[in-house]
């Protein structure tokens, strides 16, 4: 089974990104499934606030809940991500993580997950309405200086992005 870790920014384009990839796959017959590292924190937001998952969405509740878990747990949601990937290779060929922000997301499943490849999202211009402190927050700035990245695509909101993500996968075949 093959994993993809989609990383960058919010608004960047990352969940258009894990579409691109399932469509590709899905031409090809092969069943890819979408998941996130912030569906866990997400579905606490939709529990403890009424969020129906719509947006705006909460951005500072989904920032100081992850933050909280991970004080508790550094690893908790990396670890309820790996438990997934073990369930999903049940049901799909191709795992999309459409949401990576943090290094240790990315280090502790390469270290778990042999066919893993991380595509880095960047965007000159990214479709976000975050305020000042939300884009200093540590999941929108511990990545500006990673450099391990498989695959690094600037997105420049037009039909290259599909071009260029098909570019990948196909060199993967």
């Amino acid at each position: 089974m093959q994993v993809f870790l989609i990383a960058g920014k919010s608004g960047c384009g990352k969940d258009e990104v894990a579409k691109i990839i399932k469509e590709y796959y899905k031409e090809i017959n092969k069943k890819a499934v979408i998941t996130g590292f912030s569906k866990y924190i997400k579905l606490f937001a939709m529990e403890i606030l009424g969020w129906m998952g719509d947006n705006p969405k909460p951005r500072k509740f989904l920032q100081d809940f992850g933050e909280l878990a991970r004080k508790n747990n550094e690893q908790i949601f990396i670890n309820r991500m790996l438990e997934d990937i073990k369930l999903y290779e049940n049901y799909c060929d191709i795992v999309i993580i459409s949401d990576v922000r943090l290094i240790k997301e990315i280090e502790i499943l390469k270290e778990k997950v042999s066919a893993l490849y991380t595509i880095h999202i960047v965007a000159d211009k990214s479709k976000n309405n975050l305020t000042e402190k939300e884009k200093q927050h540590i999941t929108e700035t511990e990545l500006d200086n990673y450099d391990k990245f498989d695959y690094t695509i600037k997105n420049n909101f037009d039909e290259t992005l599909k071009e260029n993500v098909y570019k990948i996968l196909e060199g993967m075949i």
